[in-house]
């Protein structure tokens, strides 16, 4: 057989070469990078050869070059393996780079006989016709001459590898090569012949009804490109219903997951889902979740309406283009090109059915005229409407390519940015040619006027946690920070037309911040809910006096339901120990905050409260003023609401506390919700975790801020928290050695303990003024003369101890971190498109950490260090920050319930899905997480859902536009108290609280 080498990485591979081979990569030793799974192996390299052992096919190797490979275009890569006998993995990838950065990507099936094997590529694919295009890259085709990067792969699966891989080649075309791509030239014809023919057929039997796809919005993008935005299906909201038993019923287990729960005044085992199967016109059929106790059935969501024909919509013959008063269409005209981008705008569960928001570029043969109107004809479009009119006015028109923020701005607020950007799915990225933008009043009338600037060309990478086109598209900025007057107004970029409405009031982030903090009362456990205070309804759930029992278990929170699952289950023995020898009940262990769709609550959730009273501190003079959502027993009393909210949330913690102090991790249930079941019907089993350190050095930190702002309001409700407080602290310095070596990671507990401790010992010192607080934060932190690395919060705290208190040293050290990290914050949004401000720069981007869903990504250190110098620039920073999130981005969205005019519509809230109403207002989401990356976590949502309903290619989508509002996608649809809404209420609260003219 003959080859021709193209990487020569082991000796093994040259034996069977009878050409001189070509080696492009002699100069390494070694594979430039690896990545997932493989990395370890690649670093641990012998030479060039890579050995994959007990490794999943989630990983992969690669080199960078320049390498010009135009002499053999109808070569094939190839590869030379030997398998392991314990190798499990079915296939290998191949991706070859070009500097544009097309992909091709090839696919090698594995032998099941271990050995060497030349491996070559399914079909034959060659340089000029690979297995798939994985990227299109800027400019058409993979351009041979500037090869940049080779990388080999695994398939993504979890089935172990056992190989070496010692070579990739390009082997030459033969007859074997010949028959496989005549057969896959074949294929290919008899596959456009059947498209033909689905096309003729789908345009036989186009019917347009009630049930028909419908265009929402019709708007250009650009000059020369219209764009249509297609709904397809819906899902109707619905509740639970009572169930009404009919003959036949059967009630059967969902996916048999045992539970301890709590039945008719027992602890038993069962099936945790149960749903019901009904006869239906002679069949069986599966009607939905069913409650335990047989009261109420949830339906499965159903999507109605008719989905979209794409293989209609892709074509350019099924539009026309006309106009009575535009010569250059005053005969019908199909556009130059059609592009598509496809994605769910809800979906069913747990069916894989989804309705699906399209968005339709049609390119036209020339820019549209001011004043013009057109008739956009969808003869062969299966949607209601089959014409539709639009009149080319810029200034009256949205369009999705300029997107700014829907909170609005303070009139003082330094920083004021639009942004104009485009990605047109399957048309790839969009630069523009336009140099000025107008802002516009509610008239039409011109206010000011800035220039477009580009923050990102078409194929330029930004540097986020790596080096990536994030964006895909090029990017522009539309600065009017100069304009103050309060009004409502409108970006307009000539041509294109306009943002949506841009509230400058005095009160822009006041209303946000209010919105936010209804989103804590919302996950108030304990409380019934509903008018007036909210317009969410919801009953009491999970107080003692209803009958529910809290008990108390052996196990830390570490475990979460699992581990209350088999404490209970261990303890009892599934129920069966008499009632006298079960764990103690807890009475006082209710309210809190639930934690997101789920309701468990857990001291984590304290670092919301902290954060409102750290608000409070900084602006007593606003917050005793500013009137939240409490119920009206709170509102009567003399003490500030944000202070009420407080003290709901740590009254859980309080109440609990051990008779010497412990802090309890908090209530979980024995799993996760059970389907059907909303909050305060509760049927599981549910547990208060143990003390330990973690809990409680967090709850001293908390309780010791609460009392000593409370001083000013309550002197004896002060007086209780800072007893409490300095117990708390005790014990968890007692306790600290036990809690570490008891944690799953110890290493990681003893990190974040030296954290929380930091925090604790600070508010002490601040509240008691005992020196030996002061002792203990330096002997732990780094800010003195201890290793851990500052806690943010805790160093902020420091650097504002009154005249007198710690060390002077020390607060310098902490003040000058705070700034340093809120200059590398600044720093970070100059490189990056959307002007992203995050003082941690090496944050994976996953929507855990609110990367661009929230302000700051895990930070507060930009307002911090506003507060702190009073320094302009820090202000504008923390404006900033909160941009994206509230709405300048591609999507058009902002990433809290009830905030501007596209707000998430589908958090993972399962009271409100279990109940058919709205998702209650002030949810922050996690957001986007890299859809690039390989991570297991998202792995099942593109494998078994996105791929079948997003065009192009879910894993494809540029980062900023990779939100789906789908509701039960926890990487991005859930979210936490503590993880997003707490940064996000405290950045919008800081903003609404500075003094005027700051």
């Amino acid at each position: 057989m003959m080859c021709v080498f193209v990487i020569a990485c082991g000796a093994q591979a040259s034996a069977v070469a009878d050409v001189e081979p070509v080696q492009l990569l002699s100069d390494h030793l070694k594979p430039d990078f690896g990545y997932g799974d493989w990395e370890a192996a690649v670093g641990s390299a012998k030479g060039a050869e890579v050995r994959l052992s007990g490794v999943s096919g989630q990983g992969g190797f690669g080199y960078n070059l320049n390498a010009d490979l135009s002499k053999h275009l109808d070569a094939s890569p190839a590869l030379r393996v030997t398998l392991g006998a314990g190798n499990n993995a079915k296939s290998l990838r191949l991706l070859l780079v070009d500097r544009d950065g097309t992909q091709h990507r090839y696919s090698f099936v594995l032998p099941d006989t271990p050995g060497e094997h030349l491996l070559a590529p399914k079909e034959g694919a060659s340089l000029r016709d690979p297995n798939t295009i994985a990227e299109p890259g800027t400019t058409e085709g993979l351009d041979v001459t500037g090869i940049t990067q080779v990388q080999v792969m695994g398939d993504w699966r979890a089935e172990a590898l056992d190989l070496t891989v010692h070579a990739i080649l390009l082997q030459p075309e033969d007859d074997a090569f010949r028959v496989q791509r005549q057969a896959r030239a074949d294929a290919r014809a008899a596959k456009a012949a059947a498209h033909q023919q689905a096309i003729k057929n789908a345009l036989a039997n186009l019917k347009r009804d009630a049930a028909s796809p419908r265009v929402t919005h019709v708007a250009p993008v650009a000059p020369h490109i219209l764009a249509l935005t297609i709904q397809a299906g819906h899902i109707p909201p619905h509740g639970q219903a009572p169930y009404v038993a009919q003959p036949g019923d059967q009630i059967v287990p969902h996916k048999k997951h045992e539970a301890i729960v709590w039945r008719d005044g027992n602890l038993v085992v069962e099936n945790e889902h149960y749903v019901l199967k009904r006869k239906v016109a002679g069949k069986t059929k599966t009607i939905g979740f069913i409650t335990p106790d047989h009261q109420h059935v949830w339906a499965f969501d159903q999507v109605r309406g008719d989905p979209l024909l794409t293989i209609l919509a892709d074509r350019a013959a099924g539009y026309r283009v006309s106009s009575p008063d535009d010569d250059t269409f005053a005969e019908p005209v199909n556009p130059t090109a059609v592009y598509r981008k496809s994605k769910p705008s809800q979906h069913t569960y747990p069916n894989n059915g989804a309705a699906i928001r399209h968005r339709i570029y049609l390119e036209l043969p020339s820019s549209l005229k001011p004043g013009k109107t057109y008739t956009v004809h969808l003869e062969g479009i299966n949607t209601q409407q089959s014409t539709l009119s639009y009149t080319h006015d810029s200034k009256s028109v949205r369009s999705d390519a300029v997107s700014a923020t829907q909170i609005g701005y303070r009139p003082d607020d330094a920083y004021k940015v639009a942004f104009l950007s485009t990605w047109l799915g399957t048309g790839g990225g969009l630069a523009y040619d336009i140099d000025r933008f107008e802002l516009i009043d509610t008239l039409g009338r011109v206010v000011h006027t800035g220039d477009i600037v580009q923050t990102k060309a078409l194929d330029a990478t930004e540097k986020l946690k790596k080096e990536k086109d994030y964006a895909k598209t090029a990017v522009y900025a539309m600065d009017f920070s100069a304009f103050t007057t309060r009004g409502t107004y409108r970006v307009h970029v000539p041509g294109v037309g306009t943002s949506g409405p841009i509230a400058i009031a005095d009160t822009a982030w006041e209303d946000a911040f209010l919105t936010s903090m209804q989103g804590f009362l919302h996950h108030r456990s304990g409380i019934a809910l509903g008018p007036p205070i909210t317009e969410y309804v919801r009953p009491r759930p999970f107080h003692s006096a209803d009958g529910g029992r809290v008990f108390k278990i052996d196990v830390t929170k570490a475990g979460e339901s699992k581990s209350v699952n088999d404490a209970l289950r261990r303890l009892t023995d599934d129920g069966k120990k008499p009632r006298s020898e079960w764990p103690e009940h807890a009475p006082d262990a209710w309210g809190g905050y639930m934690d997101a769709g789920d309701w468990d609550r857990r001291t984590q959730h304290l670092e919301p409260t902290y954060l409102h009273l750290e608000l409070l501190e900084l602006f007593p003079g606003y917050f005793e003023q500013l009137a939240l959502r409490v119920p009206n027993e709170e509102r009567k009393n003399k003490l500030p609401d944000i202070l009420d909210e407080a003290i709901w949330n740590t009254g859980l913690y309080l109440r609990t506390q051990t008779p010497d102090g412990g802090i309890h991790g908090g209530i979980e249930s024995s799993a996760h919700p059970r389907m059907g079941e909303a909050s305060w019907q509760e049927s599981l089993a549910v547990g208060l975790f143990k003390p330990e350190s973690e809990s409680s050095y967090q709850f001293a930190a908390t309780a010791a801020k609460l009392a000593r702002v409370a001083k000013t309001y309550d002197a004896s409700l002060a007086d209780r928290y800072a007893e409490s407080a300095t117990r708390a602290w005790a014990w968890a310095a007692t306790h600290e050695q036990a809690t570490i070596e008891e944690a799953p990671m110890p290493g990681q507990m003893k990190a974040l303990l030296q954290g929380l401790k930091q925090k604790a010992s600070v508010e002490l010192l601040w509240l008691t003024r005992d020196e030996a607080y002061a002792q203990t934060f330096a002997s732990v932190s780094s800010l003195g003369e201890g290793e851990a690395p500052p806690d943010e919060a805790a160093a902020f705290t420091y650097a504002r101890l009154p005249e007198g208190l710690g060390n002077a040293d020390i607060k310098a050290a902490a003040r000058q971190y705070i700034l340093d990290r809120a200059d590398t914050a600044i720093a970070f949004a100059k490189g990056s498109a959307y002007g992203l401000v995050n003082a941690n720069p090496d944050l994976p981007i996953i929507g855990y950490v609110n990367y661009l869903s929230a302000p700051g990504a895990i930070s507060q250190a930009v307002p911090r260090a506003h507060a702190l110098t009073g320094d302009p620039q820090y202000l504008r920073a923390t404006v900033q920050s909160a941009n994206l999130s509230a709405g300048a981005n591609p999507d058009n969205m902002t990433f809290t319930t009830g905030v501007g005019w596209n707000p998430p519509r589908n958090p993972l809230h399962i009271d409100s899905r279990i109940t058919g109403q709205p998702a209650p207002v002030g949810i922050t989401v996690y957001g986007q997480s890299d859809p690039s990356e390989p991570w297991g976590f998202n792995d099942w949502m593109h494998t078994w859902f996105l791929s079948k309903q997003m065009t192009p290619d879910s894993r494809s989508w540029p980062l900023y536009e990779s939100y789906i509002d789908v509701g039960f996608w926890p990487a991005q649809n859930e979210y936490t108290v503590h993880q997003t809404m707490g940064p996000t209420s405290y950045t919008w609260g800081y903003l609404a609280a500075r003094p005027a003219g700051e």
